[in-house]
């Protein structure tokens, strides 16, 4: 009787590690492959069309999946006049950006200026290389946006795939 309570609580060990054994080997890692030059000329086709050309119905074509389905073309039109109460800007420029750790997407900070006022913009890229990125989220900051361990300027070094 003491041999078969013995391997009982044995088999109850047992079962457990292996269903950890099974679901760690269903987990698989994945590598994003991201481009931040290729985001940031999305994030800067985004910027000249939503904010310095005013076209929101192009601007709204050029968001996610999940952000066309967040907002209605009124209401999106609705947060870019929300983001510009004096104006908007004359030119903007795509100066950094920041990937999104573990994450398909990447923040491209942005900035531009009319006579009057300075603008700071911060664009979430969801994507990766691999697919393309698109516009998943719009901020627009008071000021330039406080520094990062993770952000780097945008250069023609950039350009090169950096996986994260």
């Amino acid at each position: 009787m003491n041999r078969i309570r013995q391997d009982y609580k044995k088999f109850l060990v047992f079962i457990p590690l292996v269903l950890i054994l099974f679901v760690s080997g269903c987990v698989t890692a994945r590598v994003l492959n991201h481009d931040p030059m290729m985001a940031a000329a999305e994030a800067q086709k985004f910027a000249d069309t939503a904010f310095v050309q005013q076209d929101p119905q192009q601007a709204y074509d050029m968001l996610s999946d999940g952000m066309k389905n967040g907002y209605s073309l009124k209401e999106f039109t609705g947060i870019l006049e929300k983001l510009h109460p004096t104006g908007y800007p004359t030119e903007v420029t795509a100066t950094e950006y920041e990937p999104i750790l573990g994450q398909p997407a990447m923040s491209i900070f942005l900035e531009g200026q009319n006579e009057n006022e300075n603008f700071y913009y911060r664009l979430v890229m969801k994507g990766t290389s691999d697919v393309g990125y698109r516009v998943d989220g719009v901020y627009r900051g008071n000021g330039p946006y406080p520094e990062s361990s993770l952000r780097e300027p945008l250069t023609p070094s950039t350009s090169d795939n950096i996986s994260k």
